[in-house]
């Protein structure tokens, strides 16, 4: 029997009655009208979402619509669209399979789908039940027809896979939800930490990771066993040695082969991902409120920070921050993303040939819809659609399987899995690619720029409290979204913010008098002594600002990069203080009453350019307020201090000691949110001070 004679029985059960012309007629510009709302929908969503690490949409009203638009409209759209075109015959049942494999495709790279999120599994389920009644539908109701034909064949192909892929998602999820889903983990983490150090023999060496056994992988395989202590109390105790399929940090850097050689990792980036992996195990136990017990002594953590990340001798002098970049893109994935159940069995092999299975299935769909479109119940309007939504298929699916194979997660698990089996070590090929895949990076979920605010450049018709209370009002992002920008935090910020980090071999971390005492300026050590850390930042904030403006003035020479320096992190913490407050020091709403005091004073004395609000400056030298204060100190820096490059060296060395003081917190929430929308240069430093076991401020005397 010949396919056209097949298709033709197949549409004549599916085809309507001649006198349900109209009928017919309106069920096809429906089917129509919603493919191409639902394929609209999901390229916006399929664009966003596959650009999520971008900062263009990070934090902004861009991000939120597309969480909008996926939850509450995408969602709903899609459940109705498939349930209508899976109850459908001919071509309308194949465009119901397309965006059933579409949505399938978006949901795995959204950020809104976790770990804690099934229900994409759940509808799979009913609409595989639905695609089958209606693929069994043919062959009981169809006398004539073939149940070889290509049409039938194909989608009995896709309902497979489909399965298949269901099946090895469900399994994925539950693997996943064992292994980062529950606390389990991270518990026996922080057990294991108890007794890390007893593991430990020798001399600690940061740099080849000797007496470093931090988990990268194989934490449920640690023994451990029970024992009665003097006072008769039940305790844990740890096994003598560590299993095989554990593989730690100590055990990573032993591994001096190939790949992980002097000749393909000379950088040690390649280590270091599993590095980054094992420390963000740790630091989970922040956010899910566990012990850090190895923190009591913190010469071990520290050493690790100071000599090991931050050691003069390595030739990536800014390691420590792409070590710490790499750890929260991991804690973001895990988080906000499918990652952990992708990779929750270790390397996802079977989604990956699964994917290529379906794409082959999708061509071979599109081909017979080509060949009995008119069969089908279609026309060639119908025929383009069908080529639009297998061509989005196609890109949809390898946009998802690149973005899996090129992930740190990926990375890890290669990794994990060649230090795990010798055998692996030894082929050539296997090193070649690996080295190729580990070192393409397109993707960084962890924004790598800061945000840039200056409240004294907020000329306009609009107040600044009024863009301030609209900011509020839309969470951040309201009229002053636009008041903001962000750069890149430039090198040179970096090297200084670090080399205040090796002074914690000295001492604590300082607030900015360290700073004033070795440029000579004790007299300004008041300023660092405020009620509040906000007070400090804004009174710096309009000092750095008059220094600038008064060196433009001026036609003075160029500055040194320190300029660069002090403004970008004056810009950062006034950044802080008017979107992302809950990050600072000060407690409840002791920053907002204090930025709204200042707004309302340069609101009052209304300044229309730069110019304007120097002179307003110039008349407030004798006030107490925090904008006549910072006046007063800007004044006295470019008096005291005439040669400007200097001038720009004392506030950029203030800004590098003081955007460091202010980063311990309590407040782990406030970062995880904030982790959520590309995260913050300063959790960066939260973080990394985190590993070197500081976890508060000294307090001031």
């Amino acid at each position: 029997m010949s396919n056209s004679t097949i298709s033709a029985g197949v549409s004549s059960a599916a085809a309507p009655a001649p006198e349900q012309g109209g009928e017919d007629s309106n069920f096809e510009n429906i089917s129509r009208v919603i493919t191409l709302a639902c394929m609209l929908l999901i390229c916006l969503s399929f664009l966003t979402a596959a650009t999520k690490h971008r900062l263009w949409h990070a934090n902004s009203p861009i991000d939120k619509l597309h969480k909008f638009v996926l939850d509450q409209i995408l969602d709903q759209l899609m459940d109705l669209a498939s349930i209508y075109l899976l109850t459908s015959k001919g071509i309308y049942l194949v465009w119901g399979v397309i965006l059933m494999i579409a949505n399938g495709a978006i949901t795995c790279i959204a950020v809104t789908h976790t770990l804690s999120d099934s229900r994409s599994s759940f509808m799979n389920l009913f609409f595989i039940g639905l695609l089958s009644y209606n693929l069994i539908g043919p062959l009981r109701d169809i006398e004539d027809a073939d149940p070889f034909s290509h049409f039938v064949i194909n989608l009995w192909m896709i309902w497979g896979l489909i399965i298949l892929k269901t099946v090895d998602k469900f399994f994925s999820f539950w693997v996943a939800k064992r292994s980062y889903g529950s606390a389990d983990r991270t518990n026996i983490i922080s057990d294991y930490m108890r007794f890390e150090c007893t593991l430990s023999t020798g001399t600690l060496d940061p740099v080849s990771m000797r007496g470093y056994k931090y988990i990268v992988s194989g934490e449920e395989k640690v023994s451990f066993q029970t024992k009665i202590t003097d006072d008769r109390q039940v305790d844990i105790d740890i096994a003598n040695s560590l299993s095989d399929k554990v593989v730690t940090v100590e055990r990573v850097w032993d591994c001096r082969d190939q790949l992980l050689g002097r000749k393909m990792d000379s950088d040690g980036k390649f280590k270091d991902i599993c590095l980054s992996f094992a420390l963000m195990k740790l630091l989970r136990r922040r956010f899910l409120d566990y012990p850090a017990e190895e923190l009591n002594d913190v010469s071990k953590s520290m050493t690790l920070v100071l000599q090991g990340l931050l050691n003069l001798e390595s030739e990536d002098k800014y390691r420590a921050f792409r070590v710490i970049m790499t750890e929260l893109g991991f804690l973001q994935d895990l988080f906000f993303s499918q990652y952990p159940i992708i990779f929750g069995c270790g390397f996802p092999i079977y989604n990956y040939l699964l994917s290529l299975l379906l794409l082959g299935a999708t061509g071979c769909l599109a081909n017979t819809a080509y060949s009995d479109t008119h069969d089908l119940g279609g026309n060639d309007i119908d025929l383009y659609i069908t080529f639009v939504l297998v061509a989005m298929i196609i890109i949809m699916e390898i946009t998802e399987t690149a973005t899996y194979l090129l992930s740190d997660w990926n990375k890890v698990t290669l990794l994990i899995n060649y230090v795990k089996f010798p055998w692996l070590q030894k082929s050539s090929f296997i090193n070649t690619a690996l080295r190729f895949l580990c070192k393409i990076k397109i993707m960084q979920p962890v924004r790598d720029k800061i945000g840039q605010f200056s409240l004294l450049e907020q000329y306009g018709k609009f107040s600044i409290r009024a863009k301030l209370c609209n900011s509020r009002a839309t969470f951040g992002n309201g009229v002053m979204k636009f008041c903001r920008a962000s750069v890149k935090l430039p090198d040179e910020a970096k090297r200084m913010i670090l080399d205040q980090l090796r002074q914690l071999s000295r001492g604590p971390l300082s607030n900015g008098e360290s700073s004033l005492r070795r440029n000579g300026m004790e007299e300004l050590g008041w300023t660092c002594k405020l009620q509040a850390s906000t007070q400090t930042i804004l009174l710096w904030h309009i000092a750095t600002w008059y220094c600038e403006k008064k060196g433009q003035s001026q036609r003075s020479l160029p500055s040194s990069g320190k300029k660069e320096v002090a403004t970008a992190l004056s810009n950062y913490c006034a950044y802080l203080v008017v979107f992302v407050p809950d990050l600072l020091p000060d407690q409840g709403n002791k920053a907002k009453r204090i930025l709204d005091k200042l707004a309302s004073e340069i609101d009052r004395k209304g300044a229309r350019d730069e110019l304007h609000m120097l002179d307003i400056m110039m008349g407030l030298l004798e006030s107490n307020t925090i904008l006549g204060m910072g006046a007063k100190l800007g004044k006295r820096l470019v008096e005291s201090i005439s040669d400007e490059n200097k001038r720009w060296d004392v506030l950029a060395e203030f800004w590098a000691e003081y955007v460091l003081y202010l980063a311990p917190s309590d407040n782990v929430q406030a970062h995880h949110e904030s982790l959520g929308s590309g995260g913050e240069f300063i959790t960066h430093l939260w973080v990394l001070l985190y590993h070197a076991g500081v976890l508060e401020r000294p307090e001031i005397p």
